[in-house]
């Protein structure tokens, strides 16, 4: 019995790579671990006295349990906040397809009406300028590279 021939070679047309989009839980942690480089870990202070803190209420969505509304819990809060000088700024991360959830809406317009500073970063350089533009104090290890240009479909 002679080996089989191996098939024949075909030059198959290239398709385009679609580049992967991050989910919002990979994105929160890889934030999370350069916040801790850059800052301190979560809740604790940092030399420069700020700290920052993640809060993770999404496995709920917008339907709440009645256990955890009866203790303040509220949906659509904010997964970053930020700490310093006497002021606190949030961050909602969002994969780049990501859109606010209505109650994400109304809060963000909550903390407009309060003076709250909010973002919305699909990204840890997003993350990074966000802080570097509200003037948070951090080690600056890490350096936010410029903003990219999204491609526009012709």
């Amino acid at each position: 019995m002679s080996p089989r021939k191996p098939p024949a070679f075909r030059l198959q047309r290239s398709l385009p790579i679609k580049q992967r989009i991050v989910r919002e839980a990979p994105l929160q942690a890889a934030v999370c671990h350069a916040l801790t480089l850059e800052i301190a870990p979560p809740a604790h202070v940092s030399p420069q006295h700020a700290l920052w803190f993640a809060l993770d209420l999404a496995a709920y969505g917008e339907r709440m349990p009645y256990t955890h509304i009866r203790r303040g819990c509220v949906s659509g809060l904010s997964d970053l906040w930020f700490l310093w000088s006497g002021r606190c700024a949030v961050i909602e991360l969002k994969a780049e397809d990501g859109l606010l959830g209505e109650r994400q809406q109304e809060i963000c317009a909550a903390f407009a009406l309060a003076g709250v500073p909010y973002g919305v970063a699909c990204s840890l350089d997003d993350v990074l300028r966000q802080l570097d533009a509200w003037g948070f104090p951090r080690a600056h290890k890490i350096e936010a590279q410029p903003m990219r240009k999204h491609a526009v479909a012709a």
